[in-house]
C-alpha cells in the first residue's frame, strides 16, 4: 500500500512561488537596507557641503558684496521677530483636527510673510509675499 498522498501540480507551483516571493522580498528588504544606510552618510555629509559652498561663496565675493551678504543673512534671521512687531503676522485659527489631537488649549498658528533676501555689491534686494488680511498698506 502506499502511504503518501499524492500532491497537485498546482500545490507545488505555489509552494515554490512562495519560497521564490520569500526571497524576492528578502532581496528587496537587503537593497532597502543598503539605500539606507547609503543615505545616512549623504544627510550627514550635506550640511557640511552646503556650509562649504556658502564658505566659497562669501570667500569669492568682493568687499562689498561681503558687507551685502552679512546684512542679508542677519535680515533674514531676524525677520521673524520684526514681522510680528510690525503686526505684519496673520493668526490662523485652530482646525478643529488639530483641537481634537491636542485637547481645548492648542495654539494658534501664526503666519508670517515669506521673503526673499538677495545680495548683491549694491546692498541687499528683499521680495516679499503678503499674506491675506495684511495688504500692502500695513508695509507702508
Amino acid at each position: 500500500m502506499n502511504d503518501k498522498l499524492p500532491v497537485h501540480p498546482y500545490v507545488i507551483a505555489f509552494v515554490l512561488a512562495a519560497v521564490g516571493l520569500v526571497e524576492i522580498v528578502q532581496h528587496i528588504g537587503f537593497v532597502l537596507g543598503m539605500v539606507v544606510l547609503a543615505a545616512i552618510p549623504a544627510a550627514l555629509l550635506a550640511p557640511l557641503v552646503w556650509a562649504g559652498l556658502a564658505v566659497v561663496r562669501f570667500t569669492r565675493a568682493d568687499p562689498e558684496t561681503r558687507i551685502s551678504m552679512w546684512q542679508a543673512w542677519r535680515i533674514r534671521r531676524r525677520w521673524r521677530r520684526l514681522a510680528v512687531m510690525l503686526r505684519l503676522t496673520v493668526r490662523e485659527p485652530t482646525s478643529p483636527y488639530r483641537q481634537a489631537a491636542r485637547g481645548d488649549n492648542a495654539p494658534h498658528r501664526l503666519r508670517v510673510p515669506r521673503i526673499r533676501v538677495r545680495a548683491d555689491e549694491y546692498g541687499v534686494t528683499i521680495t516679499a509675499k503678503t499674506l491675506p488680511q495684511v495688504g500692502r498698506n500695513e508695509w507702508t
